[in-house]
């Protein structure tokens, strides 16, 4: 064999060889790029299995967040509506000094903030009733005080409207200690002989409530029996107010 012609076979080996390497790199890179795009497509499927649930819970968190807050304003409104009228419907009669009737009609009015018409069905809509109490205290010379407590709610009677369903709750003229009002609220200690302070509490409770009837899936309000100062309880507000005068004592 001349030398030609081995130099051309030890070329063409060279070659071949060469050419093997290369479609196994080939083959090596494509089986490569498979086996990532096969674990591409599990970890896509394994992070939406995660995502999903994640994005209900934030969508039903900021849903029981917007219920709750819409709420509390409701009953901020209703307090804030109740003591406009408290001091404003005296001027409806001759006498300044308000009636029993006169409160029922601010509790009632009040609470169409939340049901919006007079209009009732089933013994307690939305699975909750509607609370008014006033507490007026007024500070007599002997260093005593007269104190005085209504409360007007919605009865789970079968009556068909709003404002036959106002019970109301009376305890008039009664005198108190000192201790006794700084219980109820420290706000409503009058600061000198003669002062009157009105306290009006507007409260939403529960009668026979389930999440879903206020929107509310992941959040539980407190509505139970609130504390002294009404901070304790979701769907509590209380404003104290200074009464024009003539307007309290309420009478029957």
């Amino acid at each position: 064999m001349g030398g030609g012609n081995l130099f051309s076979l030890i070329k063409r080996v060279v070659e071949y060889l060469s050419l093997f390497s290369f479609n196994h790199k080939r083959k090596c890179a494509t089986q490569c790029r498979e086996h990532r795009t096969s674990y591409n497509k599990g970890g896509i499927l394994i992070e939406f299995a995660f995502s999903i649930p994640i994005a209900i819970l934030l969508m039903l968190f900021v849903n029981d967040h917007y219920r709750f807050y819409e709420l509390r304003n409701k009953i901020k409104s209703s307090a804030y509506l109740a003591a406009s009228m408290i001091q404003q419907i005296g001027n409806t009669h001759n006498s300044k000094q308000l009636t029993l009737n006169d409160i029922a009609r601010i509790a009632y009015a009040s609470c169409l903030n939340l049901f919006h018409t007079n209009s009732m069905s089933g013994s307690h809509p939305l699975g909750i009733y509607y609370i008014v109490y006033t507490y007026y205290v007024k500070k007599l010379s002997n260093n005593s005080y007269q104190f005085q407590k209504c409360y007007f709610t919605t009865s789970p009677s079968s009556a068909t409207t709003l404002e036959a369903r106002i019970n109301k709750g009376f305890n008039v003229n009664t005198t108190s200690s000192l201790a006794s009002i700084q219980a109820i609220n420290q706000d409503l200690v009058p600061n000198k002989d003669g002062d009157e302070r009105v306290m009006i509490v507007c409260w939403y409770n529960k009668y026979n409530f389930t999440k879903n009837k206020l929107g509310f899936y992941l959040l539980t309000p407190n509505f139970g029996q609130p504390g002294n100062n009404y901070n304790t309880i979701g769907f509590a507000y209380r404003l104290v107010i200074t009464p024009k005068p003539g307007l309290f004592p309420i009478k029957e």
